[in-house]
């Protein structure tokens, strides 16, 4: 079964910044595509617990 979740994505003073809105879990990268890549991963960690 695959979720589907809403993410906000900024560029932040020094960081990209990702945010899912509907979990409130939140991720920072270098580039755009790297927040997003670390928002999927905390995403995955935060529905396994």
């Amino acid at each position: 079964m695959k979720n589907v979740f809403t993410s906000i994505v900024f560029q932040g003073e020094k960081f990209w910044v990702a945010k899912c809105v509907e979990l409130g879990v939140t991720s920072q990268g270098m580039t755009r595509g790297n927040a997003l890549e670390n928002l999927r991963e905390a995403l995955e960690l935060f529905l396994e617990g």
